[in-house]
C-alpha cells in the first residue's frame, strides 16, 4: 500500500505507477522487471511506447479488447493481440513478433528479424529493405505482406484463409493450402465467391455460415422457406452481411472488420465486434445485444415493442440511440459513447427517495433504466444515501450534514456534492466522477475507472484506489489531499 500526502495536484496513477521504468511509456507497465515490461491491457484503447537504449531489454503488451498500439525500440518487441485491433505495431527493435488471436493486425516492422502470425482476422505486415528475415503465417482470414528489394528472406505460410505477397526479396518462400493465394505485386486479392448458404449446413435446425476470409451473406430471402431457428455467422474476414428475421434467434461474429450493418428482428439478436466500427439495427421483441470490443460501433433499437437493448464497448467512441421498453447505458469500458434514449411513457428513471431511515432519503436503485437522485438541505433530510445495484446513477447532493453514494453493481455516473461531508464507495461497480465542494470529501474506489475531482472549499480531500484494477484520476485543490494506492 502507498500513502500519498500532497498539496493541490493532478495526478493520473500510471504516473506513479511506472516511474522505475526506463520508458517513455503513453501508459503504464502493468509488470515489470529488470528487463521486462508487460503491458496487460483489459477493455481499454491503450498505447504503449518503449524506448530503451540498455541491451537486454524486453517490451510486450497484451491486448484484450480495445484499440491497442504498440511503438518499440527495445531489444526484443511483443504484440498479442487477444481481441481487438491491433492496427499499429510500429516495430524498431532488431526482433519484432505480433500475433493476432482475433482481430484485425498491422505491423510495420523495421527490424532484423520480423514475424507476425494471424490466427483469426485480417493482417497485414511489412518490413524494410535491411530486414533479414520476414516471416507471416497465415492460419484463418485475409492477409497479406510485402517484402521490398533488400529483404534477405521473405517466407508466407497460408493454410486456411485468402493471402496476398508482395514479394521482392532475395528469396521469396511460400506454402498455400485449401487457401486462394496471389503473389503478383500488379493484383490485388483476389476475391472469393459469395457465400450465401449455411456452408456447414443445419443440424438440429441450426444454420452455421463460416466466411473463411469475408464476403458472406446471409438475407432472409434465403432463409424464409427453411425450418432453420437459429442463424449464426461467423465472419474471419471482411465484407460480411446479414440480415435476419422471424427466426428464434440470430447472431454474427465479425472478426476481420468491415462488416454491413447487421438487420435482426428475431426473438434474440447478437452481435460481437472484434475489430470495431460495426452496426446493428434491431427490432427483436426480446432481446437486442452488442458486444464491441474495438470501438467505434452503432447501434439502434427503433421499436418500443423490443424488451432489452443494449450494448457493451469495451474500445469507446460508440453510439446506440434506444426507444425500447428497458435500455442499459451503454457499458463504456474505456473513453467516452453516446447515448440517446427515448422512453415509452410507462417506462422512466427513478427519482423519488424509496423510503426514510433515521431522518435520511434513502434510494435502493434496482432498475435498468437507472437513478437520479436530488437532495436539498430540507428539513426533512439532513442527510442522502444512494445505493446502485443497477443501470448508470446520477446523485446532486446539498444536504445539511452529509451525502452518500455506493456503487454495488452498475456504474454511478455523478457525485456532485456541496454538504458537510461526502462519500463515495466503488465496491464492485463501476465509478464515474465525483465532483465535491463539502468540508470533507471521500472517495473509495475499488472498481474500475474512478475520478475525483476536489474544488478549493474542500478541507480534505482523499481518495483510495485499487491500481490492479483499473485506472484512477485525482484532481485535488482542497488544503489538505491525500491519495492511497493499493
Amino acid at each position: 500500500m502507498t500513502i500519498v500526502t500532497l498539496a493541490a495536484s493532478v495526478l493520473l496513477l500510471s504516473e506513479v505507477l511506472c516511474e522505475s521504468f526506463k520508458s517513455n511509456a503513453s501508459l503504464p507497465c502493468t509488470l515489470e522487471d529488470n528487463v521486462t515490461c508487460y503491458q496487460y491491457t483489459g477493455f481499454k484503447v491503450d498505447k504503449l511506447v518503449c524506448n530503451v537504449s540498455d541491451k537486454g531489454q524486453v517490451c510486450e503488451q497484451l491486448c484484450n479488447s480495445g484499440n491497442c498500439s504498440l511503438s518499440c525500440n527495445a531489444s526484443k518487441c511483443k504484440q498479442n493481440c487477444l481481441a481487438g485491433r491491433c492496427g499499429n505495431m510500429e516495430c524498431n527493435s532488431p526482433n519484432c513478433y505480433q500475433r493476432c488471436v482475433r482481430g484485425n493486425c498491422k505491423m510495420q516492422c523495421n527490424g532484423k528479424n520480423c514475424q507476425q502470425r494471424c490466427d483469426t482476422g485480417v493482417c497485414d505486415i511489412t518490413c524494410p529493405a535491411g530486414s533479414e528475415i520476414c516471416i507471416q503465417i497465415c492460419n484463418k482470414g485475409m492477409c497479406k505482406m510485402q517484402c521490398p528489394i533488400g529483404v534477405k528472406i521473405c517466407k508466407q505460410h497460408c493454410s486456411y484463409g485468402n493471402c496476398i505477397m508482395l514479394c521482392n526479396a532475395k528469396q521469396c518462400k511460400r506454402t498455400c493450402r485449401d487457401s486462394m493465394c496471389s503473389y503478383s505485386s500488379d493484383n490485388k486479392i483476389t476475391a472469393m465467391q459469395v457465400i450465401d448458404s449455411c456452408n456447414y449446413g443445419a443440424k438440429n435446425e441450426f444454420c452455421y455460415q463460416d466466411c473463411i476470409s469475408g464476403n458472406c451473406l446471409i438475407t432472409n430471402s434465403k432463409l424464409i422457406n427453411t425450418d432453420y431457428k437459429e442463424i449464426s455467422q461467423v465472419c474471419n474476414g471482411e465484407n460480411c452481411n446479414l440480415i435476419c428475421k422471424d427466426k428464434m434467434k440470430c447472431g454474427q461474429i465479425c472478426i476481420g472488420g468491415n462488416c454491413k450493418r447487421i438487420t435482426c428482428s428475431a426473438e434474440d439478436c447478437f452481435q460481437e465486434c472484434i475489430s470495431g466500427a460495426c452496426e446493428m439495427e434491431c427490432t427483436s421483441t426480446k432481446r437486442c445485444l452488442q458486444v464491441c470490443r474495438g470501438g467505434y460501433c452503432s447501434m439502434t433499437c427503433p421499436s418500443a415493442q423490443t424488451s432489452s437493448c443494449e450494448q457493451v464497448c469495451a474500445g469507446g467512441s460508440c453510439k446506440i440511440r434506444c426507444d425500447a421498453m428497458n435500455c442499459n447505458p451503454p457499458k463504456c469500458i474505456e473513453g467516452s459513447c453516446n447515448y440517446i434514449r427515448n422512453r415509452p411513457p410507462e417506462s422512466g428513471l427513478v427519482r423519488d427517495c424509496l423510503g426514510q431511515q433515521r431522518e435520511a432519503c434513502r434510494q435502493v436503485c434496482t432498475s435498468i433504466e437507472g437513478c437520479n437522485m436530488f437532495c436539498n438541505p430540507g428539513v426533512f433530510h439532513p442527510t442522502c444515501k444512494q445505493t446502485c445495484d443497477d443501470g448508470y446513477c446520477n446523485q446532486k447532493c446539498t444536504a445539511r450534514e452529509g451525502c452518500y453514494q455506493n456503487c454495488a453493481g452498475s456504474k454511478c455516473e455523478l457525485m456532485d456534492c456541496n454538504s458537510e461531508f461526502c462519500v463515495q464507495a466503488c465496491n464492485g461497480g463501476q465509478c464515474g466522477r465525483m465532483v465535491c465542494s463539502s468540508r470533507q470529501c471521500t472517495q473509495l474506489c475499488v472498481g474500475f475507472g474512478c475520478e475525483m475531482i476536489c474544488t478549493k472549499d474542500v478541507l480534505t480531500c482523499s481518495q483510495s484506489c485499487n491500481t490492479g484494477i483499473g485506472r484512477c484520476k485525482y484532481t485535488c485543490l482542497a488544503k489538505k489531499c491525500t491519495l492511497t494506492m493499493q
